[in-house]
């Protein structure tokens, strides 16, 4: 039962480690892109801009409603179903942004408004992160219950 556990660990991490390789590092190549040629060319660009920290926002929300979903398929509880709200108004927050900021860009301080989007990014990585891994727990637990009862 002990080995169970330890596979089971290792499995939860290896899946936590796609989702942050899968969602969170390839989301953030447009940023990344966008800070390369800040820091290393001669364009002069700022530094943050709205479209890319709101791509990457969407990037993350969309992956966690999708793990929720999955685990809600499995396991119905309040907490997936408040993480997969709290995703959407996320989402709600990030387009209000990129329709101001195609609307009426010049009205909306741009290094301002893309650094309260990057720091609702962080607090929705932070949220993202916790709510994968609850989906996570739940997908391998129903898995290790199918093996225990005999259904795989």
């Amino acid at each position: 039962m002990n080995q169970n556990l330890n596979k089971s660990g290792e499995h939860e991490n290896f899946e936590k480690m796609k989702w942050w390789c899968g969602t969170v590092v390839i989301g953030a190549v447009p940023l990344l892109i966008r800070f390369a040629f800040y820091f290393f060319s001669n364009f002069e660009i700022d530094i943050l801009a709205i479209p890319e920290i709101v791509c990457f926002g969407f990037g993350i929300q969309i992956s966690v409603i999708f793990s929720n979903i999955q685990a809600m398929q499995i396991k119905k509880n309040t907490t997936n179903y408040l993480l997969t709200t709290i995703s959407v108004v996320f989402i709600i927050i990030f387009s209000i942004f990129y329709a101001l900021s195609l609307i009426v860009p010049s009205p909306l301080n741009n290094f301002n408004s893309s650094l309260f989007l990057l720091i609702v990014c962080l607090i929705s990585l932070f949220i993202g992160h916790v709510s994968v891994k609850n989906a996570i727990i739940d997908i391998i637990d129903d898995q290790e219950q199918s093996i225990l009862e005999g259904k795989v």
